[in-house]
């Protein structure tokens, strides 16, 4: 990859943890305002505010980004702590499996991608499933400058290049739905066709949150007449592009969450919580929240909208009508932090403050199933799926936790000198200090350390791992 004649050069020191936070591999899981702060290029010229999880993130992105997400959090209160839970380090696992050989490399070029306006680094954004590997090059382009932000699909089988699809305009992420490849530019979002790279739909915005039912939430910042930001958020089909609502109000209050399973979104304004339907925008119910903010977010199952209210408490709300059904203590912070809801997935929902991680039942009991103690905090986790309705999360520069459905701690992992973590198609890929770290989720006792420096980016489909580098794409199969 050549340098650019700006006379920037690649720093193998950059932040890469920093790109990954504004740029995020997947789209998050709640639009709230600070993550409009990291997810939209704007916004991150202007002074921060406080930063949060997401996805995803995911996560597509977030997103970005993702991205994509999961913190570790724990504590001290053994009244609280139910007897399955994590609450020691000699569940560490250090059995290491050899590293296998990748399937293929492809030599990319990547692009430079501001981080902020002092700070630039390369990355080749990458998403995946189970037939292609969708990377963003810089190709040269004979009627431009500059060189052009170009999608490129590679064949998982053989390596080779399905179609190319350049964006003059740019593209800062990719982020596989259901139905379609969404590519991420800094003004706009592009529906395109996964298998023949055809743009379907263009949108204005962002995807801040996927919301179940192939819709996806794009939010646009526009200027107020008082100096601020307006957030206009809309629900958009991710297969047509077909808007279904829209909401518009500050940046600074307006909060928007999914409800994938019960097909809703729900907006939070000013201590106002309103949910409506997904597929037409119809309003469901509302009712006051005069605890919850948009710092907050909200994750639904089948039977729950579940929230932290005030600075420590989760509260149940029940899917159909916003009324409250039980009501916990969860993570009672230490210092002057708060708990938050990180994620919601399965009959699980994590919450972090900054010590640990507790685990709680995602339907009207609330019960608590796991916490995991994290003296270094936690609130830069990554949750994922693990099997069996598990979740896995990984708390890069620490370690990396799962736990059954019914709370039961399995194996962990150190991250010890980790950067970075996915959790996707029920895998960690772990990377940072010249090395990627691959597990099965529930299965974190045998860990796969692949050598291998300068990782960007990496994804995981149901048969393989894929990681980029600042010049390469590598594909890994799993083990048959």
């Amino acid at each position: 990859m050549a340098d650019g004649s700006d006379g920037w050069a690649p720093d193998p020191e950059e932040d890469v943890a920093a790109l990954a936070a504004v740029w995020g591999r997947q789209a998050s899981a709640t639009a709230t305002p600070q993550d409009r702060r990291s997810a939209d290029p704007a916004a991150r010229r202007r002074p921060p505010r406080v930063g949060r999880l997401v996805l995803v993130a995911g996560a597509i992105v977030a997103v970005v980004a993702i991205v994509v997400a999961v913190v570790l959090v724990g504590g001290d209160d053994e009244d609280r702590a139910p007897e399955t839970g994590a609450r020691s380090e000699d569940r560490v696992a250090s059995t290491t499996v050899p590293p296998w050989e990748p399937g293929w490399t492809v030599e990319v070029s990547c692009p430079r991608l501001e981080v902020t306006a002092e700070l630039r680094t390369s990355a080749c954004p990458l998403a995946t499933d189970d037939e292609r590997v969708y990377v963003i090059e810089a190709r040269d382009d004979p009627a431009a400058d500059d060189p052009v932000a170009t999608v490129v699909a590679i064949g998982v089988a053989d390596g080779r290049p399905a179609w190319t699809v350049p964006f003059p305009d740019g593209a800062r992420e990719v982020i596989r739905y259901p139905s379609t490849l969404l590519v991420v530019g800094p003004e706009a979002t592009h529906g395109v066709d996964p298998v023949t790279g055809e743009v379907r739909w263009s949108a204005p915005g962002f995807p801040v949150a996927p919301l179940g039912r192939d819709h996806l939430l794009l939010d646009r910042l526009t200027d107020d007449a008082a100096g601020g930001l307006d957030s206009t958020m809309t629900v958009v089909d991710a297969g047509t592009g077909a808007s279904t609502f829209t909401v518009t109000g500050p940046s600074t209050s307006l909060s928007v969450h999914p409800c994938g399973d019960a097909g809703l979104v729900v907006v939070s304004d000013l201590g106002r919580l309103t949910a409506h339907e997904v597929v037409d925008g119809a309003e469901r119910w509302s009712v006051d929240g005069p605890h919850h903010d948009g710092f907050h977010r909200l994750v639904c199952s089948a039977e729950v909208v579940l929230g932290v209210e005030g600075d420590d408490i989760l509260v149940a709300r029940d899917v159909r009508s916003g009324a409250t059904v039980e009501t916990t203590d969860a993570a009672v912070p230490s210092d002057e932090g708060f708990a938050s809801l990180v994620d919601g997935l399965g009959g699980t929902v994590v919450v972090a403050a900054d010590d640990r991680l507790e685990g709680f039942a995602a339907d009207a009991s609330l019960t608590p199933r796991w916490q995991l103690d994290l003296p270094a905090g936690g609130r830069e986790a990554v949750v994922g799926p693990a099997g069996g309705g598990g979740v896995a999360v990984a708390v890069p520069g620490d370690r990396a936790a799962s736990f059954g459905p019914d709370g039961a701690a399995g194996e962990q992992v150190a991250l010890d000198g980790r950067t970075d973590a996915v959790v996707e198609a029920e895998r960690l890929i772990a990377w940072g200090g010249g090395e990627v770290l691959v597990a099965v989720a529930s299965d974190l006792g045998r860990a796969r350390r692949l050598p291998l420096a300068d990782v960007r980016r990496a994804a995981a489909g149901s048969t393989h791992v894929v990681v980029s580098t600042r010049d390469e794409v590598r594909l890994y199969p799993f083990d048959p």
